[in-house]
C-alpha cells in the first residue's frame, strides 16, 4: 500500500545532528608563498641593478580574498569497445584548470597598520601579484621596469609555493568563567596570524568585555584545509572602474596548481 511521508527529521536541524558547510567561512592562506617570493626577490646577485627593490608583505590579511573558484579533479574517459559497443574506460588524467580567485584592491599609505614594509601608496596586494608575476617570468626579459630576474646555475628558481585554502565552522556556545576580555584574546591566537591586521575574536572584544563574566560567546575553528599545490599565478588585471557607479576595486587572478589535496586539520 502507497504511503505518504508527512514527518521527516531534518538532520541539520537536531541537538548533534550532521553539519553542513558554509560557503562564506574560509580563509586563504599565502603565508607559504609570500616567505618564498620574498626570498626570490631579495637575490641582489640575480636582480636588474638600478631599479628600486620590490617591498612584499610580511602576510596578507585573509579578507583581502573575496572569492575562490576552484577547478574539478579530472580523469579522462576513454571509449574502449566490447563487440560492437564502446564503454567509457579511465585514461589519462587532465591537468587542473585555472583557480579563479578575486581580492580586493587595498589603498593604504604611509604609516598605516599593517604597511611597515609596504612602500607609500602601493597596494599589498598589487605588490604580491606583481612580484609573483616576475618570479614565473624569471629567465624571460623584463617587462616595462620590472626586475629581470635570472635563473640560478642549474637554469631553475622556486615559482610555485603551496597556497592554503581553510574552512571554518561554528563551535557550541561557550559561557566564560573567568574574566571576558582574557578568555576572547587567548582563543583569537589561534586565527590572529591568518587574519592579518583583525581576527573574527577580537571584533567584538571591548562589548564582550563589558557584557561581564559567564557571558556567553561564539567562536570559529577550522573544520578542514585544502592545499593547493605547487600553485603559481598566471594572470591577474584590475577591474572596470567608472565614474557611473561606485564599486570596490578587485583584482580577478587566474592561478594553477598541480593538484587539490584535503590535508589533516591542525592548529596555525
Amino acid at each position: 500500500m502507497r504511503s505518504v511521508i508527512d514527518n521527516q527529521t531534518n538532520p541539520w536541524g537536531t541537538l548533534k545532528g550532521v553539519e553542513i558547510q558554509r560557503s562564506d567561512l574560509w580563509i586563504v592562506d599565502f603565508k607559504d608563498a609570500l616567505q618564498g617570493l620574498n626570498q626570490m626577490l631579495t637575490r641582489s646577485e640575480d636582480m636588474t641593478p638600478g631599479l628600486a627593490p620590490y617591498y612584499l608583505p610580511p602576510k596578507l590579511a585573509s579578507y583581502f580574498v573575496q572569492n575562490v573558484t576552484l577547478p574539478e579533479l579530472k580523469t579522462r574517459a576513454e571509449p574502449i569497445r566490447r563487440d560492437s559497443r564502446p564503454y567509457p574506460t579511465p585514461s589519462w588524467d587532465e591537468a587542473l584548470e585555472p583557480i579563479s580567485m578575486t581580492f580586493i584592491l587595498d589603498c593604504y599609505t604611509a604609516g598605516s597598520a599593517g604597511t611597515a614594509n609596504t612602500t607609500p601608496y602601493k597596494s599589498d596586494v598589487y605588490q604580491m601579484l606583481d612580484g609573483w608575476r616576475a618570479v614565473v617570468r624569471a629567465g624571460r626579459g623584463a617587462m616595462s621596469s620590472e626586475y629581470a630576474i635570472r635563473l640560478n646555475a642549474d637554469y631553475r628558481i622556486d615559482y610555485a609555493f603551496d597556497v592554503r585554502l581553510l574552512l571554518l565552522r561554528g563551535v557550541d556556545p561557550q559561557v566564560l568563567d573567568t574574566g571576558p576580555a582574557q578568555a576572547l584574546i587567548q582563543q583569537g591566537n589561534a586565527l590572529a596570524g591568518l587574519f592579518g591586521y583583525s581576527t573574527i575574536q577580537t571584533v567584538g572584544l571591548a562589548a564582550s568585555a563589558a557584557i561581564g563574566a559567564n557571558s556567553i560567546i561564539n567562536d570559529l575553528q577550522f573544520s578542514s584545509q585544502f592545499r593547493l599545490t605547487r600553485c603559481w599565478l598566471g594572470s591577474f588585471k584590475l577591474s572596470e572602474m567608472s565614474y557611473d557607479t561606485a564599486k570596490v576595486v578587485t583584482l580577478a587572478a587566474t592561478f594553477y596548481a598541480d593538484d587539490i589535496q584535503q590535508i589533516p586539520q591542525k592548529a596555525t
